[in-house]
């Protein structure tokens, strides 16, 4: 009797210690970009941001952890290309990174409106690419040049300098070192206001390009350790995450953390 009772006492301590492994969230790891608020940045040794607070909460409903590292953008790039994370947060779709990234395209994390940024004293009053013949303007290094600015560097007519980010666009346009730079509208408003800026650096319009959605995509070297299943799964969960209000609600909140 008391050796049938210590087999069942060993196989209940089995059973409930498989169900403790089972019931373990695997932890997904994840490429964000670092010090773009207010889509993604460090604060308080933690990933905030709207892109951020969306794969936390993809990820929860899917039963996984993540563990986000805020990277440059091209380290982002690189990373996912090699597996070395399970995906991406927050790039524009391309052919080059659909190669090696499968997109998840069935809702996208926001839109991306990119304008060219100027003094308020500053002849231009509107975007052109013939308006910039002579100029020299900053972009985020490792962005997707925007189209037509290849052909006046080619030609001389136009001189760009990449720097990390807005912090450096500012202060290079301040000092006029540049005569504009050329990076997302909300982004940049946010940062206007957060310098109290708003009335020393104006917006042109039109856009410099395309109003274009940014994504979540997943490293299709890492993909291969996740069930067949796993993109399609992660697809319709944004999806209902943008049919409850969930991702709506998510923007709001970033839009109002100005």
């Amino acid at each position: 009797m008391y050796q049938q009772l210590k087999i069942v006492m060993v196989v209940a301590t089995l059973l409930v210690s498989s169900w403790l492994v089972a019931s373990e969230k695997i932890t997904v790891h994840l490429a964000g970009i670092q010090n773009y608020q207010p889509y993604s940045y460090m604060q308080d040794n933690r990933a905030q941001g709207l892109y951020n607070d969306i794969v936390r909460e993809l990820f929860d409903r899917a039963g996984y952890n993540v563990n986000i590292r805020l990277v440059p953008f091209k380290r982002m790039l690189n990373l996912t290309e090699r597996g070395q994370v399970t995906a991406m947060i927050g790039t524009f779709y391309s052919q080059s990174r659909n190669e090696y990234a499968l997109f998840l395209q069935k809702i996208q994390l926001t839109e991306i409106s990119k304008n060219l940024f100027v003094l308020n004293d500053s002849p231009l009053q509107h975007f052109s690419l013939a308006n910039l013949a002579g100029k020299t303007i900053t972009k985020k290094r490792g962005f997707i040049l925007t189209p037509g600015y290849a052909e006046l560097v080619q030609q001389g007519e136009l001189t760009i300098i990449e720097t990390e980010g807005i912090h450096q666009f500012i202060n290079l346009l301040v000092n006029k070192r540049v005569d504009g730079f050329d990076f997302d509208a909300f982004a940049t408003n946010y940062y206007l206001k957060q310098y109290k800026l708003e009335n020393t650096i104006r917006k042109l319009s039109p856009p410099v390009a395309p109003v274009r959605n940014t994504y979540i995509a997943l490293s299709r070297i890492a993909l291969k350790k996740f069930p067949a299943n796993f993109s399609r799964g992660l697809n319709q969960i944004m999806q209902d995450m943008q049919a409850d209000g969930t991702l709506q609600k998510m923007r709001i909140k970033a839009m109002n953390s100005q």
